[in-house]
């Protein structure tokens, strides 16, 4: 396997078990508190003595193999994910069924990968029936299903897409053919969405479809950014790169931030936390980029920005920093010129208030 789809692989491993895990422990929790009595006052007790911790069971394991022992081996969870795709193979349909329904309150190595081994075995077998099995209230199998299919037989697999009336599924779809054919064909993402005619439907599909290009191709959603059709939109993209590319990328994300906060007055678009990675990065590109600005860009970057976020610029030479900014509004200037001084190292503080009064 290439190291890109291994990644990917282990990537949406991952992602479903911390789904699962965060799932398994909410139910958990709804079923002791609808279990538990009602609070009664504690009984005195002599003395400091404090009450015995009740010890927790350990879970057994469901699943054995032929010999009797048990099919999960390890606490890793990705391997014993691996450990229950083996023992699955050659499972007939009914038999993967069964398993899907079977009871999933405790969390394991086990259990977590239970639900990706069964859902990659029945898209296997028929990934047709796989997802209209996985659209009757299983949304974490709709999307291993395709991931699987989009790599084995994307021609098929896009058949099917075209094949189905406008809905969620179809944006579903757009999601996970993002992250599978974004590297090897960028406007697939962009030919996919054009025919859907359900302009809700379209507007989700392409948010979704841009989201996962951007795992890797920040180039492409950078360039189609301006195709999403409102600022909400923008936004859920423009958060998702952040997160993914926000340390490295720092100047192209603020130029895409900044207009849509202008467009979005009441909108926090991450503007602070990006300008002060642009001045880690490089504070001379950072003070040249900060100070050619617009006025208004200027003033809501400042009104985003709590504390002092581009004080590494406290790494550049007083004097050039001043000349930069010595142009600039009162307000833009002090503001560049506090950034710059909360930077500077202190082993002499009185000399820098001297410098500064």
């Amino acid at each position: 396997m290439r190291p890109f789809l291994t990644a990917l692989t282990l990537t949406t491993i991952a992602m479903i078990l911390l789904w699962w895990q965060q799932r398994s422990a909410i139910a958990g929790l709804r079923s002791q508190l609808h279990a538990a009595p009602p609070p009664a006052a504690a009984p005195e007790r002599p003395g400091n003595s404090l009450p015995k911790q009740k010890r927790h069971k350990l879970v057994e394991p469901r699943l054995r193999m032929a010999d009797g022992s048990p099919v999960v081996t390890s606490h890793n969870l990705i391997r014993g994910t691996l450990q229950v795709t083996e023992y699955l193979r050659g499972k007939s349909w009914r038999e993967l069924e069964a398993l899907l329904s079977s009871d999933k309150q405790e969390f394991s190595a086990e259990s977590a990968g239970l639900s990706f081994g069964v859902w990659s075995a029945l898209g296997e077998l028929d990934p047709r029936a796989a997802l209209a099995l996985a659209a009757k209230g299983h949304e974490e199998g709709f999307s291993i299903v395709l991931h699987d299919w989009l790599i084995r037989d994307r021609a098929a697999a896009l058949a099917w897409f075209h094949e189905q009336p406008d809905s969620e599924a179809k944006a579903s779809f757009l999601g996970v053919a993002g992250m599978v054919l974004a590297g090897s064909n960028p406007e697939i993402i962009l030919h996919l969405t054009s025919s859907i005619a359900d302009p809700d439907i379209q507007r989700k599909s392409l948010t979704l479809g841009l989201i996962s290009q951007g795992l890797t191709d920040l180039d492409t959603v950078i360039t189609r950014f301006p195709e999403l059709p409102d600022s909400a939109s923008k936004g859920e993209v423009l958060q998702s790169l952040i997160m993914f590319h926000g340390q490295e990328h720092p100047q192209e994300l603020l130029e895409l931030a900044l207009p849509l906060a202008m467009e979005s007055p009441g909108s926090q678009q991450m503007l602070g936390m990006l300008a002060g990675q642009l001045a880690a990065k490089d504070p001379h590109a950072a003070l040249q980029w900060l100070t050619a600005r617009p006025e208004p860009e200027f003033a809501r970057l400042r009104g985003d920005s709590a504390g002092l976020p581009m004080a590494p610029l406290g790494q550049l030479d007083t004097a050039t920093v001043e000349a930069a900014a010595r142009a600039l509004p009162a307000a833009d200037h002090d503001w560049i010129m506090a950034n710059h001084y909360a930077g500077i190292p202190l082993p002499d503080p009185a000399a820098v208030l001297t410098e500064v009064s």
